[in-house]
């Protein structure tokens, strides 16, 4: 198991001032790019020091989508952890014993009769506080297969609520991308964005 590490670092100025207008911090799965609203994976309040830790292990989860809200099913299925290159059922609203899939993937079959949002949830600690997050989704009709590759790339943002919902604020900062495992960026006001590396 791999254990990957961001932390990002803003001055105290910056602290006071973003904290001031609402905005918080954020870690998205994937490459964001400036203007995208992404599906945060885990969210913090802005400290001076912020840390985001995770390791390389995935589970599964299913929920109804709005069209099947008569599916009888907590909000919530999952399993976790799941194993790699194993394709799992998902029947009577349960997740069941695997068969064996694609390597380096995780695989689902929605056979519940519904249509489901599936995909894969993976636990990141965020300033000390563990969330298990959605990192991959997918729509699935009765009888389809998702398949769902891992990736530990994230982009580290800032965002704002508004009228019209999560706005991202400045310019995010993609990590992890190259294989590291450590990292740490921090706030620069003039960019209006994170730039790699400590203040």
């Amino acid at each position: 198991m791999t254990t990957f590490t961001v932390n990002v670092l803003f001055r105290v100025g910056d602290t006071a001032n973003l904290n001031g207008q609402g905005v918080r911090l954020a870690l998205a799965k994937g490459h964001v790019q400036p203007g995208e609203t992404p599906k945060f994976w885990a969210t913090a309040g802005i400290f001076e020091e912020n840390e985001f830790i995770w390791t390389d292990t995935y589970g599964l989860y299913a929920s109804p989508v709005p069209e099947s809200a008569a599916l009888l099913m907590a909000a919530q299925s999952t399993l976790y952890p799941a194993e790699m290159g194993m394709s799992y059922p998902f029947v009577n609203n349960v997740f069941g014993s695997p068969s064996a899939g694609q390597p380096g993937t995780y695989s689902m079959v929605n056979d519940s009769g519904h249509t489901c949002e599936m995909g894969l949830l993976q636990q990141v600690e965020a300033n000390r506080s563990k969330v298990m997050g959605h990192v991959a989704t997918a729509t699935l009709a009765t009888h389809m297969t998702g398949t769902f590759a891992p990736r530990e790339t994230a982009s580290v943002l800032l965002y704002k609520q508004d009228s019209t919902g999560d706005r991202v604020y400045g310019m995010p900062i993609t990590v992890m991308a190259d294989g590291a495992t450590t990292v740490t960026v921090h706030y620069s006001a003039d960019m209006n964005g994170f730039m790699p590396g400590s203040l």
